[in-house]
């Protein structure tokens, strides 16, 4: 079901660490390009969900890849990001 030529920051999820881009390329490849849209659509209050966030909506806790990339994305503009200060997630 891999839909490898979809671009992951057109899927309305919040990438803002490699590891964050790893877990959206492995969400596309578990159910799909218009599935995941559809869940960070749902989820979408003031700002698009986190990768993590879809998955667990989507009932893919516990496949999710773990050991991830925590390397930093590099920022557009902006301040520190949502895991700035705070513990957890795939963004350290």
């Amino acid at each position: 079901m891999a839909t490898l030529d979809t671009d992951i920051l057109d899927l309305g999820l919040r990438i803002e660490c490699a590891g964050d881009a790893q877990l959206a390329r492995w969400l596309l490849e578990q159910v799909g390009a218009d599935r995941v849209r559809l869940a960070a659509a749902a989820l979408r209050a003031r700002r698009a969900p986190s990768p993590q966030r879809v998955g667990e909506v989507l009932g893919l806790r516990d496949g999710m890849p773990g050991g991830v990339d925590l390397a930093p994305l590099p920022q557009r503009g902006g301040g520190g990001g949502r895991h700035a200060g705070m513990p957890g997630g795939f963004c350290g």
